[in-house]
């Protein structure tokens, strides 16, 4: 049983999945360890078509940039790195950003609301506004393309382990946080001067400017 409470863990899953074969190996007491890995294999499988699918996925990752992108307009430099993946925020950890982020001013924001009629945040969150495709590559994998009018983002992000199940950007290795950090300054000093028709059109140039420094690459 404890092979099997190993082999669990090591691949990311809930340990009580593999009581019952556990309870085959106990009692037969012939199942090898790599009969209990391929059972473990099958019943991973099979947690992957039952429960990930793509429209699924793609409503979890829209939240998540939402909130990245609230956080940006924020200045909220802390949330804005919260949605990385834990060993991206354990490698920023050891790094310090000169960059003072300077969030969008509250004279921009009631003009864009005044313009608009609508309210900017919320609109960020109705995540509708943000045409994204998503492909769920597997359990814990998957990547994200952002189409605006100014350009297509594309994000590989990664789920966390059993007890944490949300979605995390997964960032270049390479990445600093005083790149992301410039980057996100410069985005918000972006946005100030966008011209856009409709509310969610301009929401949609937003989010590509301040997702921008989380991308895995620019189209």
């Amino acid at each position: 049983m404890m092979e099997g409470i190993i082999i669990a863990l090591i691949l990311g899953l809930n340990p009580t999945f593999l009581l019952a074969e556990e309870e085959i190996v106990d009692d037969q007491g012939t199942e090898s360890v790599q009969s209990a890995v391929e059972t473990v294999e099958g019943t991973r499988a099979r947690i992957a078509d039952d429960t990930f699918d793509n429209q699924k996925v793609a409503a979890e990752v829209r939240t998540v940039l939402s909130s990245v992108v609230s956080s940006a307009l924020d200045g909220d430099m802390a949330g804005y790195l919260k949605y990385l993946t834990t060993s991206d925020r354990d490698r920023f950890k050891e790094q310090e950003s000169v960059t003072q982020i300077q969030p969008v001013s509250e004279t921009w924001m009631k003009d864009w609301e005044a313009q608009y009629q609508k309210n900017l945040k919320d609109t960020l969150r109705q995540v509708a506004s943000m045409p994204l495709k998503v492909n769920s590559t597997g359990v814990k994998t998957a990547q994200a393309v952002l189409d605006s009018a100014d350009g297509r983002l594309a994000f590989n992000l990664d789920r966390g382990g059993w007890f944490d199940t949300s979605w995390r950007v997964n960032i270049s290795d390479s990445t600093t946080k005083e790149a992301v950090a410039q980057g996100l300054q410069k985005g918000l000093r972006s946005i100030s001067t966008i011209s856009a028709a409709t509310a969610e059109e301009s929401a949609q140039k937003i989010a590509y400017h301040l997702l921008l420094p989380l991308a895995s690459s620019q189209m």
